[in-house]
This record gives C-alpha cells, sequence and structure tokens, in this order.
C-alpha cells in the first residue's frame, strides 16, 4: 500500500505499507523506510473500523490528518500524531490528481524474498560462582554489586561498605547520581 503527503506543489510518494497477516487478519504493517522496515500497528484498527479490509487505497496525509483514498473518496482516518512541516491541508478530493496515486489492493500478496533457513540455535547459558555481598541497612546496593564482580574476577573479599567508602568517603551511604 502507498502513503503519499499532500503538499502545496502536489503529492510526494512517502512509504510502502506491507500488509503483514496473522492468518487472514491483519496485525500489522511493515512500512519501508529508505530501504529499511519498521513494524507498526497504528493503523490496523482504524483500517478494520472503515471497513476497507479488501478494497483498493492509498494512505494519503495532509498538514494534520491521515486519509484513505480508493481512487474516487477520501475517507479521514485519523489526526496525524505529528505535524510535518512542508504539507498542506486537503480540503477535498478535488484537490489529488488521481493519475499521481498508485492505489493497491490489501490482499495482494508480495513475496519478500525472504526464506528460513532451518538452522536451530542452541542456547548457551553462563553461570559464575559469585558470592552474595550484602549491603545491609545502608542504600550502597550499587557497591554491594560492584564488590560481588571485584570479588569474583579478582578473588578479593570486598564488603559493600569498603567499596562505597573508597569511591565517596564517610558520605557513602548518601547513594549515587550519575550524570
Amino acid at each position: 500500500i502507498n502513503s503519499y503527503e499532500y503538499t502545496d506543489n502536489g503529492l510526494v510518494e512517502l512509504y510502502k505499507h506491507i500488509p503483514l497477516f496473522a492468518g487472514n487478519k491483519l496485525v500489522a504493517y511493515a512500512v519501508n523506510v529508505g530501504g529499511q522496515f519498521h513494524i507498526s500497528t497504528f493503523l490496523v484498527k482504524l483500517i478494520f473500523e472503515e471497513e476497507c479490509y479488501a478494497s483498493n487505497y492509498a494512505f494519503i496525509y495532509d498538514s494534520d490528518s491521515i486519509y484513505l483514498y480508493d481512487g474516487l473518496n477520501l475517507t479521514f482516518l485519523t489526526n496525524s500524531v505529528s505535524l510535518t512541516e512542508g504539507r498542506a491541508k486537503l480540503n477535498s478530493v478535488w484537490e489529488l490528481n488521481e493519475e499521481d496515486i498508485d492505489i493497491n489492493c490489501m490482499t495482494e500478496q508480495i513475496l519478500l524474498g525472504y526464506t528460513m533457513q532451518n538452522q536451530t540455535r542452541i542456547p548457551v547459558y553462563y553461570s559464575c560462582n559469585v558470592s552474595y555481598v550484602p549491603q545491609y541497612d545502608y542504600d550502597i546496593c550499587w557497591t554491594a554489586s560492584a564488590a560481588c564482580i571485584v570479588n569474583y574476577k579478582q578473588n578479593q573479599g570486598l564488603t559493600a561498605v569498603q567499596v562505597a567508602q573508597a569511591y565517596k568517603g564517610a558520605n557513602f551511604n548518601d547513594g549515587i547520581s550519575f550524570g
């Protein structure tokens, strides 16, 4: 399904929306933006509400709205989630030049050129025998975590209080701020 933005200079093609189905139900669109695909469910519910599931159409974006265009009619779907500079307000279907719009049927199937490879990935799990270091009644979980790692990697026996005092001195229980 093609999408266009309506500008003062006419229509400009935006993206291709490739319908994604689970069984016979539309669940999302794969939106081709500059060669990268983004998965979006944004317009799916609106398509069902307008009952245009099997008709030919295109999406038209104007300055503040999104419409469906079926070659004759312009159906309002929703207000646009973001105002985009350069888009003009579309007041009537008569402002569109139908020769500039390629409408498609959502039920057409397009081969994406992807094939599943029969590879089974075996999950790999790692575990480390890290000893627990308590923080006691202090707000120093961050130093307890650091002490666990240092004790494991360097075979030491640091406490959370020792790490906190080394980093913050006497005010070690004030917590830590990042940034």
